[in-house]
């Protein structure tokens, strides 16, 4: 999924979009152009035809608010276990419910659920302590991150994201009432033609917007095959659920189940493991130090 917002830093703003000024300055054009030319009595005058266009604007832009949503709140979900990934490899993939919000911006009680999810799936197992403690351990964790470094496709700025997340919305909004004057209008200028042209329009905004979204999916997809493989190069072949999330960026779970779609297309294999949790290894891939020595001989 890509992510609709970006930093300041230039090599990182590969893998980040955020809307261009270009685009900024062309709603703000199109929205005075509107607001100075449509008066009133016209909207008035054929309300007919701006409530058809009012219905099939609503819908539309009702269903890309709600992506905008998902789209933010799966970062959110992203940002928070980034959080608790990187304390974990620091602790050599120890994870303390009770110390988690003296070294992450989380707390135990937003961190249970969280770990709660992560063990019913199988991807941390628990150690009981004498005294009680519950302490969640990752697999195959050293608390050496040396080997990979992580793409970050987010800032880990709750503040900066709300912001984002406003503006975006703001945008949808503000395109929402431009498509649905000119949908209007189109309706009461030409009549039945105007329905022709209004259907034809809405088709190709629609499909439009599908073949961007399809587009973006194949490019990421592509992008993280390619350092899903680096990652296995830098591991020795062994990929683990969390060291793919945090190579990607993405949650527990997306990095699970892209491991398992790997998995069913002979990318990878499951290693056996007596606690059954994942461990995957990805065959013809050598790592640097085999490279060298084969590059030596």
């Amino acid at each position: 999924m890509i992510n609709w917002y970006q930093t300041n830093n230039k090599e990182k703003n590969k893998y980040k979009r955020t809307p261009s000024r270009f685009f900024k300055y062309v709603t703000i054009v199109l929205l005075i152009i509107i607001v100075l030319l449509i008066r009133q009595e016209f909207i008035s005058l054929h309300w007919g035809y701006f409530y058809i266009s009012a219905v099939v604007t609503l819908v539309f832009f009702t269903l890309t608010g709600h992506k905008i949503y998902k789209n933010y709140y799966t970062i959110y979900q992203r940002m928070t276990e980034h959080d608790i990934l990187k304390y974990a490899i620091a602790n050599n993939g120890v994870i303390n419910t009770g110390e988690i919000s003296l070294y992450t911006y989380e707390s135990q009680q937003s961190i249970l659920p969280v770990m709660n999810k992560w063990h019913k799936e199988n991807l941390v197992s628990i150690v009981s302590l004498d005294d009680g403690v519950r302490l969640y351990q990752l697999p195959n964790c050293t608390g050496d991150n040396s080997g990979y470094r992580p793409i970050t496709y987010y800032d880990n700025n709750s503040i900066f994201l709300a912001n984002t997340f406003m503006m975006h919305m703001i945008l949808n909004f503000i395109w929402a009432y431009i498509c649905w004057i000119i949908g209007g209008c189109i309706l009461a200028l030409f009549e039945v033609p105007g329905i022709i042209i209004f259907c034809i329009g809405w088709i190709i905004l629609y499909a439009g917007f599908v073949l961007i979204k399809a587009v973006e999916q194949h490019r990421l997809t592509e992008e993280e095959e390619r350092l899903g493989v680096r990652l296995a190069t830098q591991t020795g072949g062994i990929l683990t659920v969390h060291e793919l999330a945090c190579a990607l960026s993405i949650t527990m779970e997306e990095a699970y189940h892209k491991l398992q779609k790997w998995e069913a297309e002979g990318v990878v294999l499951r290693l056996p493991q007596e606690d059954n949790i994942p461990i995957y290894r990805m065959g013809g891939v050598l790592s640097m130090e085999e490279r060298l020595s084969a590059e030596r001989v």
